[in-house]
């Protein structure tokens, strides 16, 4: 088992863009940000984007929509940083271990 500082320049980068990609796919499924709370208007450009993806009839695109604005990307993919630095890598043929979740 592996850490996020433990992976090579280019195994980060793919570990960030995976993160990245679920991020978005959460956001299409729902996932929603606070703007009053963070103080900014990110979801708001997110609600943009998706009604845009609403009124091209094109919802399934609504992920890579995301993806391609500029600063949407820059911020998701600062959170899937911080995703990737607290997961850890399993080696090829590494088990990877279970969690308990308590209530």
């Amino acid at each position: 088992m592996r850490t996020f500082e433990q992976l090579s320049t280019d195994e980060k980068k793919q570990a960030i863009n995976i993160c990245v990609v679920r991020l978005a796919n959460d956001i299409v499924s729902g996932l929603r940000f606070n703007d009053e709370l963070n103080q900014d208007n990110f979801q708001a450009s997110i609600d943009k984007v998706l009604a845009q993806a609403e009124q091209l009839r094109t919802p399934w695109f609504a992920g890579e929509m995301l993806l391609e604005n500029n600063s949407i990307r820059e911020e998701l993919e600062s959170m899937a940083e911080c995703d990737a630095e607290d997961a850890l890598y399993p080696d090829k043929g590494e088990k990877i271990p279970t969690y308990i979740q308590l209530s």
